[in-house]
């Protein structure tokens, strides 16, 4: 019987955790599809994009566990994860690629500007403002 509850539980364990693998190569497969769309990758391309992705992935993974316990050390570390990804994302593109690419940043510079803006008419502290900007930047990917 002890068997049996043994191996009733270790199968609940094994099927959450296949489960879970299938959640992640989901999500990673729609990034690296969206991101092989907007910038019009080959198929070398797409392949270390995918790679990435799964770095991506991985990484945040380890960090999962500061959500809770350390808010703002996860927010640090998932800020430099996203830096390593973007950085490996400009060297994997091309000339005309990058122009996208730094279209983008530009869009998004832009938001973040104005946000700047807003936050110092109604007096923010610059502490205050770079929380924002990361929150900014946490909530848009």
């Amino acid at each position: 019987m002890k068997n049996l509850l043994f191996l009733g539980f270790f199968l609940f364990l094994v099927s959450d955790v296949f489960a879970q693998a299938k959640l992640d190569n989901a999500e990673i497969d729609q990034a690296t599809a969206e991101l092989v769309s907007l910038y019009q990758l080959n198929e070398k391309q797409a392949i270390v994009m995918k790679n990435i992705q799964e770095r991506k992935a991985r990484n945040l993974k380890e960090i999962a566990v500061l959500e809770q316990s350390k808010p703002t050390l996860y927010k640090k570390k998932w800020l430099a994860v996203q830096e390593g990804t973007e950085a490996s994302i400009r060297r994997l593109l091309t000339k005309e690629q990058t122009k996208i690419y730094n279209a983008k940043k530009v869009e998004q510079r832009k938001k973040e500007a104005a946000l700047i803006k807003d936050m110092k008419n109604s007096g923010a502290t610059k502490a205050e403002i770079q929380q924002a900007i990361d929150d900014m930047k946490f909530k848009s990917q």
